[in-house]
């Protein structure tokens, strides 16, 4: 052994002054804008969707809807999605569309 006392601490000389301040991070996110109203095509439908999903009409037949063929043709999307929604549970819309599918199958095959 060399002689020294390997068990006393070593001794850190303690500094007094004040550490400066950090600055503070730049934020990553930057501000966001106010939210924009939803686009009209939305609104509509969503109001399909609410018309569908409450107390059941009494199924209307679709060109019975007043100016359905002269209004445009986002218009007749709008009419014709609703007239959808609102069926979906009648097995007579239901059959419609098998018979349907089966008449463009048909007319895709050429018989």
């Amino acid at each position: 052994m060399s002689g020294r006392n390997h068990t006393v601490k070593k001794i850190i000389p303690v500094s007094t002054s004040v550490p400066e301040a950090v600055p503070a991070a730049p934020t990553l996110i930057p501000p966001t804008a106010p939210p924009t109203e939803p686009p009209q095509s939305y609104l509509d439908d969503l109001d399909a969707f609410v018309a569908n999903h409450r107390a059941r009409q009494a199924p209307r037949e679709l060109w019975q809807m007043p100016g359905y063929a002269e209004a445009d043709p986002d218009r007749r999307h709008m009419m014709l999605n609703e007239f959808i929604c609102q069926n979906l549970e009648n097995p007579d819309f239901l059959q419609l569309c098998a018979d349907t599918e089966i008449a463009w199958r048909r007319i895709g095959l050429g018989m």
